[in-house]
């Protein structure tokens, strides 16, 4: 399993909007790790969508799962643009 190291220490350095959606049942990173780096960001505009008992490939779930993951994509980058409902 992979886990990040230095990348947390740069966590409170970045000043980005940042979406994080982790894998719960992840087998190649350490969902732990990846929660841990998001409450180190020293940020208001980031979000994290944790889906428990999911794999590491969110977008390759079944039918209901990817289209809840692909919403939230959706919707935060819909945010980001400033995009309403029916842009």
């Amino acid at each position: 399993m992979f886990s990040v190291g230095p990348q947390h220490a740069q966590a409170s350095s970045l000043k980005v909007p940042i979406l994080l959606q982790v894998a719960g049942d992840d087998h190649l990173v350490n969902a732990r790790s990846s929660v841990d780096f998001f409450e180190k960001l020293d940020l208001e505009n980031k979000i994290l969508h944790f889906y428990d008992g999911r794999y590491h490939e969110i977008y390759n779930e079944g039918e209901d799962l990817r289209r809840h993951v692909l919403k939230d994509l959706e919707d935060w980058l819909k945010e980001r643009l400033g995009m309403t409902n029916g842009e």
